[in-house]
């Protein structure tokens, strides 16, 4: 909102107050002159009147000087209550001859009269003045020469004549007369001054002001005076706003001649009589002419004939109010062939009467070319898209056929080392085997532990280059976790008499989210390698969950006193494949992938490893892994403490092609004294559920992922679809397959089975998963 002008800084009350100041100067003045008027007037009267007491002094003294008369005639003036003091002095002596106040007779001037008095009387005696005058405030002092007979010489002799007059009387009668008229005076004046004062402001101040404010809110005026300040800005601006304007209008009109005459487009324009009026450089260039030479030209005289003859219908549609364009080619005056654009512009006012026209002609040789060249690049582009769709398609058939051949070298593996490694720890469980039989057992299991270990190591270092492996997150206690993985070590430990130390920072005793049987794999591989590498001294483990941070970040080391490494071998220790040298492979085996999946685990859980060793000195690890904490916690369930129960009420079908597995997987369930049906395939399966017997159904399947005629994603998906009834329709399924891909998992559950056993069978596994899945029946 507009901010008023204060009323004291309009133009109102400037001249309102210029003009009470002339007012009252004028009124001063007059005062002033009356003033003087007044005293001057009084005064006159004044020594009128005492000229005349003087005249009939000397007049009643001329032929009777003595005292005694003169003491009679001054008593006589003296009557008159203004006459404060009426003396007659010798001109000789300065002496008292008469006075009014008979105490002074004979006395000396300065003992009659006060000092100032006393000075003026002798004054005037001693330059012998026929008469003077002094006023002192309110008194008139008069003072005249007279020449009187002494009546004791009898001879004249000079004589004066002092009055003193009291004048308060007189100036308090003129300051009435004088009050009076000032008032009568003052009041014409303020009648004029006010009657003036409305008339200017209904004719002079309300529209200037009104004005003012109007010009205060169109320009937004922020710091407002008076009216004249007002239009002194506004002139101002409108001189700025003018000189702005001025500049860029002039700064426009340089951008457009330099625009039209540097463009790469030949312009000119034609007014409605066909005479040239503007022409750029370049088009001049083309013609080969100058200004000079186009002056006052019409279109048929510039242009060629065989030119103009191809644009005059142009031209004439232009003039006619249509635009048109074409190209066209034509050689120039270098004899270079040049393809050009001609565009035809008509210049029209408001009322779309033809003023004339534009003519722009752009050399469009290069985008011709360029064209050109374009279309032979698409032409080869297509060629070479071609040849990369080929190259994409071959290179997808290449990692489907890789991704292919892992899964069936993991069924393929996976399978048989199945059949041994159940076979076998069925075999060791037997309590009438012998001693030596027991051992040759363990040692078996251990030679294929250790195989099925390098082919776990391959399996995921292939995942991991192919970036087919994933992390679960799930939420674990990760004190209870390392300590059950250092549980899996210390008799590595303590079967080579190493001083094994643990050390678990109290900070890890909470719940984290993360992949557990990932952080189980580094570090019993860090602490394998460790007690492998060390024949005497100890193993430290040291572990610290740092929570300051978000996510969180466990810290763990593991030191040696081992054989440790050069530096050389520290810088290859990571690569896939390697190891020390080829004499650590022979003494101490292995594949050389462990500690290139640690690392590879490590980066894929959100941390790294570092490695510092000396030989001879021992080594020390170090890894960080993101854990974030979490407060959900894992349930334990009373499905998951009825571990290794008996459950001979249930019926299981097991579906599995191959022989070896039917028979592991059989003999493991019999140790839980459950019933075992077996199916070849998925037809089968189907067909056994349909004729199973209602009073006695299978309560759980275990369903083999690949096998022939139907594998177990179709089966399942068959059965959940209620193909065999809808009992079965919600059975729980558990998947039982060998391969170890990236996604595997996640097929398996999403055809509908309800959880997955990864091959080689563990009896644990088979136990965990089936107590979980029949309490839960068992308790329905």
């Amino acid at each position: 909102m507009l901010k008023k002008t204060p009323y004291r800084n309009s133009i109102i009350f400037r001249l309102t107050m210029i003009n009470i100041v002339v007012v009252m100067v004028i009124l001063s003045a007059i005062t002033v002159a009356f003033i003087n008027e007044a005293k001057r007037r009084v005064n006159s009267q004044t020594e009128a009147f005492l000229k005349h007491q003087y005249q009939a002094t000397a007049l009643a003294l001329q032929g009777n000087s003595l005292t005694s008369q003169a003491m009679r005639v001054l008593s006589s003036i003296a009557t008159n209550e203004h006459i404060l003091r009426a003396t007659l002095i010798g001109g000789q002596d300065k002496r008292i001859i008469a006075d009014n106040q008979h105490q002074y007779q004979r006395a000396s001037i300065d003992d009659a009269f006060k000092p100032n008095t006393a000075s003026f009387i002798t004054q005037a005696i001693n330059q012998s003045n026929s008469h003077a005058k002094k006023i002192d405030g309110e008194h008139f002092f008069y003072i005249a020469k007279m020449m009187l007979i002494d009546p004791e010489i009898k001879r004249q002799r000079p004589y004066f004549m002092f009055i003193k007059y009291d004048l308060s009387t007189e100036q308090q009668t003129v300051f009435y007369e004088l009050s009076g008229y000032l008032i009568i005076v003052l009041c014409g004046f303020f009648i004029i001054f006010f009657v003036t004062y409305l008339t200017q402001k209904r004719y002079f101040f309300s529209p200037l002001t009104q004005l003012s404010n109007d010009i205060s809110k169109r320009l937004q005026l922020k710091d407002r005076t008076d009216e004249f300040g007002v239009f002194i800005q506004a002139y101002n601006h409108g001189l700025n706003t003018q000189h702005a304007q001025e500049q860029e209008l002039a700064e426009s009109r340089r951008y457009i001649d330099t625009i039209t005459h540097e463009i790469p487009i030949l312009l000119a324009y034609f007014n409605n009589t066909r005479c040239l009026e503007f022409i750029n450089k370049r088009f001049l260039s083309w013609i080969a002419k100058s200004t000079e030479d186009v002056t006052d030209l019409t279109i048929d005289q510039l242009l060629h004939h065989h030119v103009r003859t191809d644009l005059e219908p142009f031209y004439l549609r232009a003039l006619s109010g249509s635009q048109c364009f074409f190209d066209c080619e034509f050689i120039d005056k270098d004899l270079e062939f040049k393809y050009v654009k001609c565009t035809f512009i008509p210049d029209q006012d408001s009322d779309n009467t033809v003023k004339g026209f534009f003519i722009c002609i752009e050399d469009i040789t290069e985008i011709q070319q360029s064209n050109d060249r374009i279309t032979n690049y698409l032409h080869e582009l297509e060629n070479t898209n071609t040849e990369l769709e080929e190259a994409r398609f071959a290179a997808e058939s290449s990692e489907k056929a890789k991704s292919e051949f892992l899964a069936c070298m993991s069924h393929e593996i996976r399978t048989p080392m199945n059949g041994i490694l159940g076979l076998l720890g069925i075999v060791q469980r037997q309590a009438t085997l012998s001693p030596e039989h027991f051992d040759n057992i363990s040692l078996a299991l251990k030679s294929a532990d250790s195989l099925m270990n390098i082919i776990n190591s391959i399996l995921d270092f292939s995942k991991i280059e192919s970036g087919k492996l994933e992390l679960e997150h799930t939420p674990f206690h990760l004190k209870k976790e390392l300590n059950s993985i250092l549980a899996l070590l210390s008799p590595q430990a303590n079967e080579k008499q190493l001083s094994f130390e643990q050390t678990i920072d109290p900070s890890c005793d909470c719940f984290v989210k993360g992949d557990p049987t990932r952080l189980r794999q580094v570090i019993i591989n860090l602490l394998s390698n460790a007690v492998k590498f060390t024949h005497k001294g100890s193993v430290v483990f040291q572990a610290q969950l740092n929570q300051e941070v978000e996510p969180a970040y466990l810290h763990c080391r593991i030191t040696d006193s081992g054989i440790g490494m050069t530096q050389h071998q520290l810088s290859k220790l990571f690569q896939p494949f390697s190891q020390a040298d080829s004499s650590t492979t022979r003494q101490y085996g292995g594949t050389g992938l462990g500690l290139s999946i640690v690392k590879r685990l490590c980066e894929l859980m959100g941390g790294g490893i570092t490695a510092i060793s000396e030989p001879e000195q021992g080594s020390c690890f170090e890894f960080q892994i993101a854990l974030p904490l979490s407060e959900e916690q894992p349930q334990h369930t009373q499905e998951e403490q009825t571990y290794r129960q008996n459950h001979s009420e249930h019926k299981i079908l097991l579906v599995e092609d191959n022989k070896v597995n039917q028979i592991v997987a059989t003999k493991m369930l019999s140790e839980l004294s459950l019933e075992v049906d077996i199916a070849q395939n998925g037809l089968e399966a189907l067909d056994i559920l349909k004729q199973c017997d209602v009073h006695h159904p299978y309560t759980l399947i275990l369903m083999d992922c690949q096998m022939p005629e139907l594998d177990g994603y179709q089966t399942t998906e068959l059965i959940r679809a209620g193909d065999v009834g809808a009992y079965y329709s919600a059975i729980p399924i558990i998947a039982m397959t060998a391969n170890a891909m990236k996604g595997d998992k996640e097929a398996c559950l999403a055809c509908g089975m309800n959880d997955y056993i990864s091959k080689p069978l563990q009896l644990d596994d088979i136990y965990q998963v089936l107590s979980l899945w029949l309490s839960k029946l068992t308790k329905k």
